[in-house]
């Protein structure tokens, strides 16, 4: 990135409008949408740096603007795209940030150092340091289950459990429930939970050697220069959801694991086209046959597949929706009280219930 300043407006800064957009784009995500606190929702400049926050999370990326100060961020960005200026220029000047791109001249207010409410942490004191590598597959298959009611506090992120065998990462949202395993001895016993929203910008900026630092209250992300910052969610003590529990309630002991059909992605797909978004599909397995049978207002739909030779004689009724994007595991069981999807050392598994899960 090139930095110049201009000698017939001292202070202006000309950065490349691409390279500058991307920056804030990358922190877009922790923007609020709560007017009632200005700060929020605006980029915060830090001479080095581009910062936004809100009141769950924060992320930090390194960019030289030498400009000190917050605007608007979404309408920033949104000005910035509608652009085709291969540079602009911006000069922060009597409470407002000028932005001149080719032919265009944009004003923006600017809030001063007064209104910042927030300072990244540094990465010091912290119980627990992990590569983020460690971590985000099983990070990334806990999402499928996080809940989108926020009201239910022990549903809305990733569980992750640690003892000495190792590290447990768990997510339900009710209907379906995921589960991770990752070897790594010598922890301590601690339970924490990671807001959704943290967990999908952690897949977004992790990189090479980026480290998780779990601290008292919040967690920071460091991939570089780059900080990704997160309070966590706190559970009422007796309200933890015990995962162990469902999963032994819910998975017969010597249970085998029946392979997973081949052609299961286009026949729940067909089963989501009829269903809808709260439909169900009846699934019966008898003499090695699964029938998928999928009725709605609109028609219905009925597909046959081979079932494993492990596979038990049932009848379920699940909602197909819990069943898409699992092609990434082996095996597949159906019994009485859910489906479940596992890979091939149950390092991670998911089930999708019948009901509300067990607990």
């Amino acid at each position: 990135m090139t930095r110049v300043k201009l000698d017939s407006k001292p202070g202006t800064v000309t950065l490349p409008r691409q390279d500058f957009l991307s920056r804030l784009e990358l922190v877009e995500p922790a923007l609020s949408d709560n007017s009632a606190l200005p700060i929020l929702s605006n980029i915060v400049f830090n001479k080095t740096s581009v910062l936004a926050y809100n009141d769950l999370i924060a992320i930090e990326v390194p960019f030289d603007t030498g400009i000190v100060g917050a605007v608007d961020g979404k309408l920033l960005i949104n000005l910035l795209k509608a652009s085709r200026a291969k540079t602009v220029d911006l000069l922060v000047d009597d409470g407002c940030l000028t932005i001149k791109a080719a032919t265009a001249k944009l004003k923006l207010p600017v809030l001063d150092e007064k209104s910042f409410v927030f300072k990244m942490p540094e990465p010091r004191g912290a119980s627990r340091i992990l590569f983020v590598e460690k971590i985000a597959g099983p990070v990334e298959h806990c999402l499928r289950s996080i809940s989108k009611d926020a009201a239910i506090v022990e549903q809305s992120g990733v569980t992750m459990v640690f003892d000495k065998q190792g590290i447990g990462l768990y997510s339900t949202n009710a209907q379906s429930l995921s589960l991770a395993n990752v070897n790594m001895t010598g922890n301590t016993d601690l339970r924490i939970a990671l807001p959704a929203p943290f967990c999908k910008q952690l897949l977004g900026l992790a990189i090479d050697g980026a480290k998780l630092h779990v601290c008292k209250d919040y967690v920071l992300m460091t991939a570089g220069n780059a900080k990704l910052f997160s309070r966590l969610i706190l559970v009422d003590q007796g309200k933890e959801i015990n995962y162990q529990k469902v999963i032994d309630s819910n998975i017969p002991k010597g249970m085998k694991p029946a392979l997973r059909p081949k052609t299961l992605d286009l026949v729940v797909k067909r089963a989501e086209v009829v269903a809808g978004k709260e439909g169900r599909t009846t699934i019966t397995v008898e003499h090695g046959k699964m029938k998928f049978y999928t009725a709605s207002g609109g028609g219905e739909v009925v597909d046959y597949l081979e079932a494993d030779k492990a596979q038990p004689d049932v009848a379920i009724s699940v909602q197909p929706r819990y069943l898409a994007d699992t092609n990434d595991f082996k095996f597949m069981t159906v019994i009485n009280s859910c489906v479940i999807f596992a890979d091939d050392n149950n390092r991670n598994i998911y089930m999708a219930a019948s009901s509300s899960v067990k607990s």
